[in-house]
């Protein structure tokens, strides 16, 4: 009889022990679910974002927005300006868009900067009070330091007054001179990705007018931002009164996600037809 209860309760303990090491065995199972789940979902956040190209940063995010809000526009200033050091010389462009949106392009670098329209009493601009600060000016001999005790000379600021720039443009164009110069902007993307593992390609033709009682004479056609794009033709039509160009845009399929543009200017010179 003490036999058979000693082996019962061997048994018993047996079967407790048994259950503990199953609850133990879940326990550890959920903890790793718990923790392989948000990590495998991380994972896979991050491989759909490098395939989409989607921008993970303010800046990249900045620039692909203005970017494509500008795509089709010209900007109403351009400014080039050479920075020189020595032997080296660079050239950085300032770009101002209509509504204010600024892009500033420096060598291989590329960044937008939108107009937050924040100025202080008096309607002065930022930059303008930044630059007011030191309250010299750049150009008098006494204010030109040494180098060596004065690392910034300042300058007076550049106003870029964006109503008055257009309104300049358009007194110009009623002057009516025997020859003018105009520019077209060219601005297309392809976006599409029909083939799930190809690159697909598309030609595309845009056609310009010349200025009424002009003809186009000579053009020239300038790339301000492409990829995957060639250019095919460019041709006058009815004597110079419109001009065609022709050109190839390139986009990446489905897995790689990647798009072709063209933005550019055709730039004209236009006589006046007697």
């Amino acid at each position: 009889m003490n036999e058979e209860t000693q082996s019962d309760g061997t048994q018993k303990k047996k079967g407790i022990i048994a259950k503990i090491s199953t609850f133990k065995g879940i326990v550890l199972s959920l903890t790793a679910l718990f923790v392989v789940i948000p990590a495998m979902i991380n994972s896979g956040i991050d491989v759909y974002n490098s395939i989409a190209n989607i921008p993970d940063s303010i800046q990249e995010r900045t620039n692909d927005e203005l970017f494509k809000r500008h795509f089709k526009e010209s900007p109403v200033f351009s400014q080039p300006i050479e920075v020189k050091t020595g032997s080296a010389t660079l050239e950085m462009m300032l770009d101002v868009y209509e509504n204010g949106d600024i892009l500033i392009q420096y060598g291989d670098f590329k960044q937008w900067f939108p107009f937050k329209g924040a100025s202080v009493a008096g309607g002065l601009p930022l930059i303008g009070v930044a630059y007011a600060q030191d309250g010299r000016d750049a150009t008098d001999p006494e204010n030109q330091r040494d180098p060596a005790s004065q690392k910034t000379i300042y300058h007076k600021p550049l106003i870029i007054d964006i109503p008055q720039h257009q309104r300049d443009n358009e007194a110009q164009r009623d002057n009516q001179p025997e020859t003018m110069e105009k520019s077209y902007l060219v601005s297309q993307m392809k976006d599409d990705h029909s083939s799930f593992v190809r690159a697909s390609s598309k030609t595309y033709s845009m056609t310009f007018d010349a200025e009424p009682g002009y003809r186009i004479a000579r053009y020239d056609f300038r790339e301000m931002d492409a990829k995957a794009f060639d250019l095919k033709e460019i041709k006058l039509l009815d004597e110079g009164r419109s001009i065609l160009i022709s050109f190839t845009l390139k986009s990446g399929s489905f897995i790689n996600r990647w798009k072709g543009w063209i933005k550019g200017t055709l730039q004209t010179e236009q006589e006046r037809i007697r």
